[in-house]
């Protein structure tokens, strides 16, 4: 009865010690993971954060934003014309209103279909059974959805853009359209806001959550950070010998502190904000012929008929293979300075002014050695042959490059490749250079300020 008694208590110590070492290997890997779903419930977990990274751009992005849409509209060639920055702040108060929704919307939409799609999505459309079908279902939902929540307040935006009135008003302008064209005008653009933040949106999404991706970013990040001499940081390893209870404690600790340096790390670090910043400039790439034909709708006269959407992106690649082909427009081509003027308001100035930048730089080129020869004349005959033979190294090398690029030209204008002349003309109406830009940084701020702030948030509520 002894023997059974004690083999019984020691089956009980044993089962204990294994339930016990079950609960720590099932806490280990739940403190690695990020919050889960249960975790984000709750409205002001998505909508507190996404306010505050649309709050952050309002300001800061604004004259930016009408600069670009300026440039466009007037097309004119160079982004940094100061003409594209008068009254940068007009209608200052209703556009940073305007851009704290913009910002927060995206933010919103995406960490709600997130969760949207964790709870009610079948198994083949978690992240754990496939990663980029996961995240091409959370950018074309939240892009979509963001697309047709915001497409009223851009309208009204773009309208007070496009007038000169003094004073105007968001809630007066919204009065003036709804007598211009009722309900509808509000709607106006609305298809092809839709499908170019969804485009975004799937590249957005499945770039910057690809694993080769991050790695990428990683390895240079921690490149630079060992070429620069800083490492970083590790937590010390784990202490044993101390007590199985003290051991298993602080196991735990630091396997909690260890999860949220990885969380930190994988949402907040640099290599992160590398991470979004690029998947949002690829994301605008690809995403900006529909941005292209926005602005044009959007920029429609008060009392005009828009274009259709489809002629409009026939009409831009016709043109973009035309000057492939050709290299300069068919205006430019056939002589049509009316017709120029219409296509472009500075082409003309442009090319007018780019023969005489050419042959004054060419005027100034010849003259450099001249010049040099004659004050420094005396330092050249004291060098000798070493001071010759340097000139006459720099007049080779110059001429090796006029040679390759005449050949260059003779080669396009042989086998009708131009793609220079299609970019640039492509580039005054799509701004992928200024227009990326600006999308991401403001992408790639606005999500570290979103997951910093629910980060906040979570930690407001565990001191509770």
């Amino acid at each position: 009865m002894t023997s059974s008694s004690a083999a019984q208590r020691n089956l009980n110590a044993s089962s204990s010690a294994t339930s016990s070492s079950d609960g720590v290997q099932a806490t280990q890997p739940t403190a690695l993971q990020a919050p889960t779903a249960k975790q984000k419930e709750g409205f002001g977990y998505t909508a507190g954060p996404a306010l505050v990274s649309g709050a952050s751009q309002a300001i800061l992005f604004n004259p930016i934003d009408r600069a670009l849409y300026v440039r466009v509209k007037f097309r004119r060639w160079r982004f940094l014309d100061k003409r594209n920055f008068e009254r940068p702040f007009q209608g200052f108060m209703n556009a940073a209103v305007y851009r704290t929704l913009v910002g927060a919307s995206y933010m919103f939409w995406q960490d709600s279909m997130r969760i949207a799609i964790e709870r009610l999505a079948p198994a083949p459309c978690q992240a754990s059974a496939s990663p980029q079908l996961n995240s091409m279902m959370i950018g074309l939902s939240a892009g979509s959805v963001n697309g047709l929540a915001l497409n009223t307040l851009q309208a009204v935006k773009f309208r007070m853009w496009n007038t000169d009135e003094r004073g105007i008003t968001f809630m007066r302008t919204a009065c003036n359209m709804y007598k211009e064209g009722g309900p509808a005008i509000f709607f106006r653009g609305c298809v092809t806001t839709m499908v170019r933040d969804s485009v975004f949106g799937v590249v957005y999404e499945t770039t910057r959550r690809a694993a080769a991706w991050r790695l990428f970013f990683e390895q240079q990040v921690a490149l630079l950070s060992f070429l620069f001499g800083s490492t970083p940081s590790t937590p010390p390893p784990l202490m044993h010998g101390e007590g199985e209870e003290e051991a298993t404690a602080h196991g735990m600790t630091e396997t909690a502190e260890a999860a949220q340096a990885a969380f930190h790390r994988e949402k907040l670090g640099f290599a992160a904000f590398l991470s979004n910043l690029m998947a949002a400039l690829t994301a605008s790439m690809m995403s900006s012929p529909f941005n292209y034909v926005r602005s044009v709708v959007y920029g429609t006269p008060r009392g005009a008929i828009p274009l259709g959407y489809l002629p409009l992106l026939r009409s831009f690649y016709t043109q973009f293979f035309y000057i492939y082909r050709h290299g300069k427009s068919y205006t430019d081509r056939h002589g049509m300075p009316e017709l120029r003027e219409t296509e472009h308001r500075d082409s003309h100035q442009a090319a007018a002014a780019s023969p005489t930048s050419s042959a004054n730089s060419n005027a100034t080129s010849s003259q450099r050695p001249s010049i040099g020869g004659q004050v420094h004349s005396a330092e050249g005959c004291s060098r000798g042959p070493s001071a010759a033979a340097r000139r006459a190294q720099v007049t080779r090398r110059a001429l090796s490059v006029s040679q390759m690029s005449a050949a260059v030209r003779n080669w396009a204008d042989t086998h009708q490749h131009h793609p220079i002349a299609a970019w640039t003309w492509a580039n005054s109406r799509l701004n992928i250079g200024w227009g990326s830009i600006r999308v991401g940084l403001g992408m790639a701020m606005g999500q570290s300020l979103f997951y910093l702030a629910q980060d906040f948030v979570r930690e407001e509520k565990h001191r509770r």
